[in-house]
């Protein structure tokens, strides 16, 4: 788990287990597919930022707290993994 300033405002990125529990209770609300889909972000299976879904259900999940959380993991985790991997070419100085 990561906490960060922003706006003012402390703000943390959920863990994985986290989401996964908070998505459970959207189960009966949103579609099999959609659910999938928001497992498969959680599991960094894919980037949110592709279109594995249409602009109209982004924009609909998108009013969704859980969506935004987990859109946030997604981005967050994916970057991370990617600073973790040693490729020479990539150099990140923190």
């Amino acid at each position: 788990m990561k906490i960060d300033r922003i706006n003012g405002q402390w703000n943390k990125v959920n863990t994985k287990k986290e989401l996964t529990e908070l998505l459970k209770k959207y189960e009966g609300i949103l579609s099999a597919s959609m659910i999938d889909y928001l497992n498969s972000l959680i599991g960094l299976e894919f980037s949110v930022v592709r279109a594995h879904i249409s602009d109209s259900d982004r924009l609909a999940l998108s009013d969704l707290d859980i969506y935004n959380r987990i859109a946030i993991y997604n981005v967050y985790n994916r970057a991370l993994n990617i600073f973790k991997q040693d490729i020479p070419e990539l150099r990140v100085f923190i």
